[in-house]
């Protein structure tokens, strides 16, 4: 009797790819998350701090810190960020090693507006609150509100 060596060839390299899947994927599941790398793109990084974004990211989260990669909410994460006033947009994601990644763009104020509640103007027209950690001279609009009667 012949012996067909393809097909043992075949079954033997499946073998060994159903192996070395479940071990990945099991030692992936076991993988924790280590501490958030946050990058700030753009060219203005004047508002956002990284400890404000580490400080958004445990509170409205509770910790992401010695987490399980499938039981962390990224579009949570997310969306926690972005309802910051002074971030444009925010991207977070894990890497393959565990690091948790954020991906950060701040708005870009372009002129302060001086009323009874200052508050500036961002590059697309929106309200952008005062900043607490850095105060910029941009072209200061005096708006006289009057009363209309």
């Amino acid at each position: 009797m012949k012996v067909n060596w393809n097909y043992i060839k075949m079954v033997a390299l499946f073998c060994l790819v159903v192996f070395l899947f479940a071990f990945a994927s099991g030692r992936n599941n076991a993988r924790l998350i280590t501490e958030p790398a946050i990058k700030f793109t753009g060219e203005d990084n004047l508002f956002v701090t990284n400890e404000t974004v580490s400080k958004l990211l445990t509170q409205n989260y509770g910790g992401t810190q010695n987490v399980a990669k499938e039981t962390l909410d990224l579009n949570k994460l997310e969306n926690v960020l972005k309802s910051n006033p002074m971030i444009k947009s925010a991207e977070v994601y894990v890497a393959v090693n565990g690091t948790l990644n954020a991906e950060i763009k701040q708005k870009t104020p372009i002129a302060r507006v001086s009323t009874n509640a200052s508050y500036y103007i961002d590059d697309r027209g929106f309200y952008m609150p005062l900043s607490s950690i850095i105060r910029l001279e941009y072209r200061l609009l005096r708006v006289m509100l009057r009363r209309i009667t």
